[in-house]
This record gives C-alpha cells, sequence and structure tokens, in this order.
C-alpha cells in the first residue's frame, strides 16, 4: 500500500509580504514577487512626509520594538506614497518609515497610489484614527477633523472606518468634556465610560469635583453614573428652592471670585460654599477674600 500523500501547506494569512513571497527565494526573486503585487522599494532618502500628517507624537520605546523587529523579519506591510515630481510624499504609514529610519534600513517596501490632494488627505487620516494605540481623544479629534475637512456626517465616516455611527458619535461627544477632563481620558486616569456618565453633568466645575471623587475612589463606571443623576437633581433642586435675589447674589460672588459657589438659604441662615480645583485657584480665592 502507497504511503499516503502529504497535505498541502496551508496558505499563511495575515503576515504581510512574507506570506506572500517565498521564503527561499533569493534577493531578485523576491523584488520581482513583490513588483507583481504592486510593491517597489523605494530609497527611504527620496520619501517625505505628508505636511497633513495628523499624528505628530511616537513613543520611543514602540517605535524601537518596531525597529528591532524590522531588523529581523523586514518591513512587513508596505507603506503607501504618491508620487511628487521626482520625489514621494508619504501618504498611510508613518510609524513604519520612522522605525525604518531607525533601524538604518536604505529602503522601504512601498505602493505608489495615484492620489489627489484631498485623497491623499483623507486615507491619511483613515489610517491614523484605525490606529490601535490610539487614545479615545486622538480618536476623537480624527473623527472631528474627517468630518470638518470632508463634510461628512457621522454615518458617513462609520462607513469609511468600519464602525458604526453610535460609535463614532459616542467618540465625538467626548469632546464636550473641558479640557482638563479630556486630559484626563487621554492620560486614562478615567475611562470613557466615566466619562461619558459625566457629560450628564451640565456644569463643569461640578463635573470636575465629579471626576475628581472618581480619581480619588477609584469609583467603577456604574457609581459615576451614579454621582452624574445626584449631582443634577441636587441642581435643579438648588435652582427652585432658590429665591431669584440671591440666585443672583450667589452669581455675583461667582463672579468676584472666579470659581464656582452654592448657596443654600434656609429661614434661620444658610450656607455658602465655595469651590476650588487646584492650589493656586485656592491661594487666589483667598487673596480676593482678604483684599475685601
Amino acid at each position: 500500500m502507497p504511503p499516503p500523500k502529504p497535505l498541502p501547506k496551508r496558505q499563511a494569512l495575515g503576515r504581510g509580504l512574507s506570506a506572500l513571497i517565498p521564503q527561499g527565494a533569493g534577493s531578485a526573486e523576491k523584488a520581482a514577487a513583490a513588483e507583481q503585487l504592486g510593491v517597489r522599494e523605494l530609497p527611504i532618502d527620496a520619501i517625505d512626509a505628508s505636511p497633513s500628517q495628523a499624528r505628530l507624537h511616537f513613543d520611543p520605546r514602540s517605535l524601537q520594538e518596531l525597529a528591532d523587529s524590522i531588523l529581523r523579519y523586514g518591513v512587513l506591510q508596505p507603506i503607501v506614497v504618491r508620487a511628487k515630481g521626482d520625489r514621494y510624499e508619504l501618504v498611510a504609514g508613518e510609524r513604519r518609515l520612522r522605525a525604518s529610519k531607525l533601524a538604518k534600513q536604505t529602503t522601504v517596501p512601498a505602493l505608489i497610489r495615484n492620489f489627489s490632494d484631498d485623497q491623499q488627505l483623507e486615507v491619511g487620516l483613515i489610517e491614523n484614527v484605525q490606529r490601535t494605540d490610539l487614545n479615545a481623544i486622538e480618536e476623537a479629534r480624527g473623527y472631528l477633523q474627517l468630518a470638518d475637512t470632508f463634510n461628512l456626517n457621522q454615518q458617513q465616516i462609520a462607513d469609511r472606518i468600519g464602525k458604526s455611527r453610535p460609535f463614532i458619535a459616542n467618540k465625538i461627544r467626548l469632546l464636550n468634556l473641558p479640557e482638563e477632563l479630556q486630559e484626563m481620558v487621554a492620560q486614562s486616569r478615567i475611562s470613557e465610560g466615566h466619562a461619558r456618565a459625566l457629560l450628564g453633568i451640565e456644569d463643569k466645575a461640578a463635573m470636575l469635583l465629579a471626576a475628581a471623587e472618581i480619581v480619588d475612589h477609584k469609583l467603577p463606571v456604574r457609581d459615576a453614573e451614579a454621582i452624574a443623576r445626584r449631582t443634577q437633581k441636587n441642581k435643579a433642586n438648588n435652582k427652585r428652592k432658590l429665591d431669584p435675589n440671591w440666585e443672583a447674589l450667589r452669581r455675583d460672588i461667582e463672579s468676584a471670585l472666579g470659581t464656582t459657589v452654592e448657596l443654600a438659604k434656609s429661614k434661620t441662615g444658610g450656607t455658602l460654599t465655595i469651590k476650588f480645583f487646584s492650589d493656586d485657584q485656592f491661594d487666589h480665592i483667598l487673596k480676593r477674600i482678604t483684599r475685601g
């Protein structure tokens, strides 16, 4: 009985050029195979950065790790460029290009595409927001830039990115947060879930206080949602109870001190709460008060 025929090897998937070009091939064969795929090895010093590159910060350690990988395996996914005279302009692949330079490579595999200025910008922005290492605020700003630059609605952005419209809407809503809270999201001090809960608070100062409580006590999102509901309820109750004359006085005190003030009046007295959000602001309030 003849021995069974060996099973054919499975085609490799998701491994970039190395999966498509025979590993035993010589350099000339590899170059010819790459050319058939529309990929060319271009001199790195002939490629210029895109003037519309939205991502300017790249983590040095991550770049070095990619450079080390390139030294061992090469660039597995070609960059995308367009011809500009006798040079080339990068469309997508800034991180791969930088890592290749760091690895002291002289060439890089590239796909050359005949993009217009608008197409080049759109493709670059889409590649940027599809990155896995963007924080939520960077991603939201990328979607907003797509909308503003190309007059796209949220559904059109979702179609281009391969996400749902609610996903895009929830990301862009994060840009309604005050700058201080956007920075907290970007630094992962609070999560997107926390941030969306805080968006339910109308007053900026109350929102910042709630965020500080969340961070100090390491509260889960469910507790953040409860804080937001409680804050809004208290604000509504205070508005209903405060006499218009006292409300005008409260606003005057806020204006004089430059911070948020809460005033609760009762039959025999009341409470005046002055809020501050940094040591510098506290010193500023003290100076205002002591100077009369």
